[in-house]
Protein backbone atom coordinates (compact mmCIF):
# COMPACT_ATOMS: atom_id res chain seq x y z
CA UNK A 1 0.00 0.00 0.00
CA UNK A 2 1.48 3.43 -0.77
CA UNK A 3 2.59 6.02 2.04
CA UNK A 4 -0.69 7.91 0.69
CA UNK A 5 -3.12 5.19 2.24
CA UNK A 6 -0.96 5.44 5.09
CA UNK A 7 -0.54 8.62 6.80
CA UNK A 8 -1.86 7.24 10.21
CA UNK A 9 -0.31 3.83 10.54
CA UNK A 10 2.09 5.85 13.60
CA UNK A 11 -1.24 6.57 15.46
CA UNK A 12 -2.88 3.93 14.71
CA UNK A 13 -0.01 1.79 16.09
CA UNK A 14 -0.60 3.59 19.10
CA UNK A 15 -3.71 3.42 19.68
CA UNK A 16 -3.84 -0.39 19.04
CA UNK A 17 -1.16 -0.36 22.19
CA UNK A 18 -2.32 1.73 23.82
CA UNK A 19 -6.02 -0.31 24.02
CA UNK A 20 -4.09 -3.56 24.38
CA UNK A 21 -2.74 -2.14 27.79
CA UNK A 22 -5.74 -1.04 28.80
CA UNK A 23 -7.00 -4.74 28.20
CA UNK A 24 -4.35 -6.35 30.05
CA UNK A 25 -4.69 -4.01 33.10
CA UNK A 26 -8.73 -4.56 32.87
CA UNK A 27 -9.43 -8.19 31.87
CA UNK A 28 -7.76 -10.40 34.24
CA UNK A 29 -10.28 -8.84 37.02
CA UNK A 30 -13.02 -10.08 34.26
CA UNK A 31 -11.16 -12.98 33.98
CA UNK A 32 -11.21 -14.18 37.69
CA UNK A 33 -14.75 -12.76 38.60
CA UNK A 34 -16.86 -14.83 35.79
CA UNK A 35 -13.95 -17.37 35.35
CA UNK A 36 -13.94 -16.14 31.80
CA UNK A 37 -12.03 -18.73 29.34
CA UNK A 38 -13.30 -17.73 26.06
CA UNK A 39 -13.53 -15.19 23.67
CA UNK A 40 -15.27 -13.89 21.05
CA UNK A 41 -14.04 -11.38 18.23
CA UNK A 42 -16.80 -10.29 16.15
CA UNK A 43 -15.28 -8.42 13.42
CA UNK A 44 -12.26 -10.11 13.38
CA UNK A 45 -10.64 -8.47 9.64
CA UNK A 46 -7.36 -10.30 9.95
CA UNK A 47 -7.18 -11.71 13.41
CA UNK A 48 -4.19 -9.15 15.25
CA UNK A 49 -6.64 -8.89 18.12
CA UNK A 50 -7.91 -11.85 18.31
CA UNK A 51 -4.69 -13.61 18.26
CA UNK A 52 -3.69 -10.86 21.54
CA UNK A 53 -6.82 -12.23 23.36
CA UNK A 54 -5.32 -15.82 22.66
CA UNK A 55 -2.46 -14.53 23.96
CA UNK A 56 -3.91 -13.78 26.97
CA UNK A 57 -4.67 -16.95 27.48
CA UNK A 58 -8.04 -16.99 25.72
CA UNK A 59 -9.64 -19.88 23.87
CA UNK A 60 -10.54 -17.80 20.98
CA UNK A 61 -13.26 -18.00 18.64
CA UNK A 62 -13.83 -15.12 15.52
CA UNK A 63 -15.84 -14.11 12.70
CA UNK A 64 -15.54 -11.66 9.75
CA UNK A 65 -18.47 -10.85 7.11
CA UNK A 66 -15.62 -10.75 4.65
CA UNK A 67 -14.06 -14.07 2.92
CA UNK A 68 -10.45 -12.37 2.08
CA UNK A 69 -10.42 -11.16 6.25
CA UNK A 70 -10.86 -14.62 7.15
CA UNK A 71 -8.97 -16.53 4.92
CA UNK A 72 -6.02 -13.75 6.18
CA UNK A 73 -7.14 -14.74 9.82
CA UNK A 74 -6.56 -17.89 9.53
CA UNK A 75 -2.71 -17.78 9.69
CA UNK A 76 -2.99 -17.09 13.54
CA UNK A 77 -2.74 -20.77 14.74
CA UNK A 78 -5.30 -22.00 17.47
CA UNK A 79 -8.01 -19.29 17.02
CA UNK A 80 -11.14 -20.86 15.45
CA UNK A 81 -12.01 -18.62 12.64
CA UNK A 82 -15.68 -17.76 10.74
CA UNK A 83 -17.29 -16.09 8.09
CA UNK A 84 -20.32 -14.35 9.48
CA UNK A 85 -22.46 -11.49 9.51
CA UNK A 86 -22.94 -9.82 13.03
CA UNK A 87 -26.11 -8.61 12.11
CA UNK A 88 -27.35 -12.66 11.02
CA UNK A 89 -29.34 -13.92 14.01
CA UNK A 90 -27.58 -17.02 13.12
CA UNK A 91 -24.36 -15.84 15.21
CA UNK A 92 -24.75 -16.29 19.21
CA UNK A 93 -23.12 -16.34 22.48
CA UNK A 94 -22.15 -19.64 25.08
CA UNK A 95 -22.90 -18.83 28.71
CA UNK A 96 -19.38 -18.01 29.94
CA UNK A 97 -18.04 -16.32 27.26
CA UNK A 98 -16.41 -12.71 27.27
CA UNK A 99 -17.58 -11.09 23.45
CA UNK A 100 -15.10 -8.56 22.45
CA UNK A 101 -15.36 -6.76 19.04
CA UNK A 102 -12.62 -4.06 17.58
CA UNK A 103 -15.43 -2.81 15.22
CA UNK A 104 -16.07 0.09 16.86
CA UNK A 105 -12.11 1.11 16.93
CA UNK A 106 -12.47 0.49 20.57
CA UNK A 107 -12.85 -2.86 22.16
CA UNK A 108 -16.59 -3.30 23.34
CA UNK A 109 -16.59 -6.33 26.14
CA UNK A 110 -20.09 -8.12 26.96
CA UNK A 111 -19.68 -10.34 29.69
CA UNK A 112 -22.32 -13.15 28.62
CA UNK A 113 -23.36 -15.15 31.74
CA UNK A 114 -26.53 -16.68 30.76
CA UNK A 115 -28.54 -16.67 28.08
CA UNK A 116 -31.27 -19.34 28.52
Amino acid sequence: MSTAFNFDRLHATRLVEARQALLREILPAYVQEHGLRTALDAGCGVGYFSAFLRDMGFEVSAFDARLQNVEEARRHPRITFSIANMEDQCVGFCSGMAALSTSSNFPVIEVVLDIE
